[in-house]
């Protein structure tokens, strides 16, 4: 709330004041179904929320014996499950950074997709561009023009590590692969980075990207589904 209502650039006093910036205290998971908050903590779901609405969406499909569908909620996150007859899966388009730029392509079946973006939701701040996502170790929006997208196989991991790509990529050099490979869990397939309109990283064994030599026009016939 502190950078979404602030109209003036928030000094470090205040960040610190109001308990955000590497607080993990602040929020403790005692096991799978109890949380405990530290007081005046609020939870937002909105980062995860979509992707547990596809992974949804997806449950039914299969409960109804749909085994092909590209589920698709706003582009940042969908679900491919099985593949369009004849193909060996959904061939999606990357958007860039500016959006009227497509960088490759992915092949997705049974596979969920979130593309997360710094400046996706932004506003100014002090005559500054912010971005909507927090590094809770400094307290402070991320402020990079970049993009991350995660390959999962459910939707709502893929919408929670595509953020945390996203703060890994916006620190020192070398961090994003490092983390990546310490932190891919069995549900996670691979991620791309992609930092000022250029793919500069991706890692994992089962993500199909193939990248363009470089950036491409959005055709205005295409949609591009990330």
């Amino acid at each position: 709330m502190l950078w979404r209502n602030s109209v003036t650039w928030p000094p470090a006093t205040a960040v610190q004041r109001d308990g955000i910036g590497d607080r993990g205290d602040r929020v403790r998971l005692l096991d799978r179904q109890l949380v405990r908050l530290h007081p005046g903590v609020q939870l937002d779901f909105d980062g995860v929320a979509k992707g547990y609405a596809v992974d949804r969406c997806v449950a039914l499909l299969r409960a109804a014996g749909i085994a092909h569908a590209l589920v698709s909620l706003g582009e940042s996150s969908q679900y491919a499950l099985g593949a369009p007859e004849g193909q060996k899966g959904w061939k999606v388009l990357v958007r860039g950074t500016d959006p009227g730029t497509v960088l490759g392509t992915l092949q997705l079946r049974d596979q969920a997709l979130s593309a997360s973006a710094v400046l996706g939701h932004s506003h100014e701040l002090a005559g500054r561009r912010v971005g909507h996502i927090i590094d809770p170790e400094t307290g402070r929006p991320l402020r990079a023009n970049a993009l991350a997208i995660v390959v999962a196989d459910n939707a709502t991991d893929a919408e929670a590590y595509s953020k945390a790509v996203l703060i890994w990529g916006g620190r020192a050099r070398g961090q994003l692969a490092a983390r990546l490979e310490r932190s891919l869990r069995p549900s996670l397939a691979g991620a791309v980075y992609v930092d000022d309109g250029k793919v500069t990283d991706w890692r994992g064994t089962a993500i199909h990207f193939r990248p363009y030599p470089r950036p491409r026009p959005l055709p205005p016939t295409e949609e591009p589904l990330s």
